[in-house]
C-alpha cells in the first residue's frame, strides 16, 4: 500500500510541475489511476484556477507524449470550487463519488482545509498545489504540501534580496487586503529585520 500511495503522489506531482522524470515510473508498476484537480474556475481566483488546469493538461499532455502506455492509465476530472471553503466541499465530494484516488486542490488555506478534512475523512492522498500558510500542525495525515509552507518563502526572498543580491534600500509593495501576500510581506520583513535592516512598506 505505501509503494503504491508513493507512486500515486509522484503522479500528482508531476501533473502540477511536468519533468522527464516521467521515465522513472515503470507503467508495469501501477493499474489505472484517477486524479480529481479541485481549482477555482469562477469566483475571485479564477485566474489562479485557470494557470492550476492548464498546467496539469499540459502535463498530461507531456506524459502521453514521453511515455503513451502510461498516461493511458491515467484519468484527470475537474471539478469547481468557485473560490470558496463551501464550493471546495462540494466538489470534492463530486470527486470522491466518482471514486478518484488522489485529490489535488486548495488555493487558500481555507480550502485547503476543506478538502483535508473530507480526505481525511474517506482516506484519499491530497495534494495542496502551492504555497499554503496552513501550519504543520494543522495537517491531516493524508495531505501534503507540493512546495515549501509560504512562510518559509518570504524569509527565503529576503535572505537572498539580502545576502545574495546584496541589497540594503528594500520596500514591499502588497495589497493589505490579501492574507497571503500580507504574511509574506511580514515574514520578508521580519527576516529583514533580523539581519539588522528597516523595510518602508509601499501599499
Amino acid at each position: 500500500m505505501r509503494k503504491k500511495s508513493n507512486i500515486l503522489i509522484l503522479i500528482s506531482f508531476l501533473l502540477i510541475f511536468p519533468t522527464r522524470l516521467i521515465f522513472a515510473v515503470s507503467n508495469k508498476t501501477i493499474g489505472s489511476i484517477t486524479i480529481g484537480l479541485i481549482a477555482p474556475k469562477s469566483g475571485s481566483l479564477k485566474e489562479w484556477g485557470k494557470e492550476i488546469i492548464v498546467g496539469a493538461q499540459l502535463a498530461l499532455k507531456d506524459i502521453k507524449k514521453q511515455n503513451p502506455q502510461l498516461a493511458k492509465k491515467i484519468k484527470l476530472i475537474i471539478e469547481n470550487d468557485n473560490s470558496t471553503p463551501n464550493g471546495a466541499k462540494d466538489a470534492t465530494n463530486k470527486l470522491i463519488e466518482s471514486r478518484v484516488q488522489i485529490l489535488v486542490g486548495g488555493i487558500l488555506k481555507s480550502t485547503a482545509l476543506a478538502i483535508s478534512e473530507l480526505a481525511e475523512k474517506h482516506k484519499k492522498l491530497h495534494l495542496i498545489p502551492g504555497p499554503s500558510t496552513i501550519p504543520v500542525s494543522q495537517m491531516q495525515k493524508y495531505s501534503f504540501l507540493s512546495c515549501s509552507p509560504q512562510k518559509w518563502q518570504g524569509s527565503l526572498m529576503a535572505d537572498f534580496a539580502f545576502n545574495q543580491l546584496k541589497l540594503r534600500n528594500l520596500a514591499i509593495i502588497f495589497n493589505p487586503d490579501n492574507s497571503q501576500q500580507k504574511e509574506l510581506a511580514d515574514d520578508f520583513r521580519l527576516k529583514i529585520a533580523s539581519l539588522g535592516r528597516q523595510i518602508q512598506y509601499i501599499k
